[in-house]
């Protein structure tokens, strides 16, 4: 009975029905999904791809975001506004050269502090990424501040919009990509003002399960590798 009720756990987070003739005909599904441009991984273990194709287009205050995440941004910040929020982008689309700047001013900050060259790169990487290795090159990125409190630091969390979009980000499909407990997998500190939009099937999985993104293709290649067999070696 415990190994059927990790089977059931396993498809719960991936999304599927749990009726057992719903399921086998849901195995298709896992290739689908990790064929899916909007759950591409970039971090420092996989840079973006040269090949990675996005059509950038403007949202508020001049910033750019790839044009298939920018209905539902909109969406989204319109919903806020109704119920009396105060949202606002703060950073979106870098291009490589933006994002060497800010990383190589991080570092700066860093060695400014007394740490040595390697150890100052260290620290300034589990902030802000290594160019080539920052979400927000993809276009599908946005750090997202309540305007009453715009900093950036743990407190943002407590503000009415971080406590909005943490509830309701997977609606419009977008996750809180580097969650407080997830840094050793992440690579990447809490940052609860950094959103991917990774659609909203993928997002609902991912929140509901409370996996970061790392975990959840993992997830999905496992179980693409063996459907059910993985499902019953999860553990005793």
């Amino acid at each position: 009975m415990k190994l059927i009720r990790k089977w059931i756990a396993a498809l719960c987070i991936t999304g599927l029905i749990l009726w057992p003739q719903q399921a086998f005909a849901s195995v298709s599904l896992f290739p689908a999904l990790l064929r899916d441009p909007l759950l591409t991984l970039v971090n420092k273990d996989h840079p973006l791809s040269e090949n990675w194709v996005m059509e950038l287009t403007e949202v508020e205050e001049g910033y750019q975001v790839d044009q298939r995440m920018a209905e539902d941004l909109n969406a989204m910040f319109s919903d806020m506004r109704a119920e009396g929020l105060q949202p606002m982008i703060c950073s979106a689309y870098r291009s490589y050269e933006m994002q060497a700047e800010l990383h190589e001013r991080e570092v700066e900050m860093y060695l400014n502090q007394g740490l040595s060259g390697e150890e100052a790169r260290t620290e300034a990487g589990f902030w802000v990424a290594v160019p080539g290795c920052s979400e927000h090159q993809m276009g599908l990125a946005v750090d997202i501040v309540d305007a009453s409190w715009p900093e950036l630091d743990q407190s943002q969390e407590q503000t009415a919009v971080q406590q909005w979009l943490m509830a309701h980000c997977a609606e419009y499909g977008f996750i809180l990509r580097y969650p407080v407990d997830k840094s050793e997998i992440t690579g990447i500190g809490y940052e609860p003002w950094h959103y991917r939009y990774v659609g909203k099937r993928n997002a609902g999985n991912i929140m509901d399960s409370g996996l970061c993104l790392e975990e959840y293709l993992d997830l999905l290649e496992q179980n693409e590798k063996a459907p059910f067999g993985h499902f019953f070696d999860l553990g005793a």
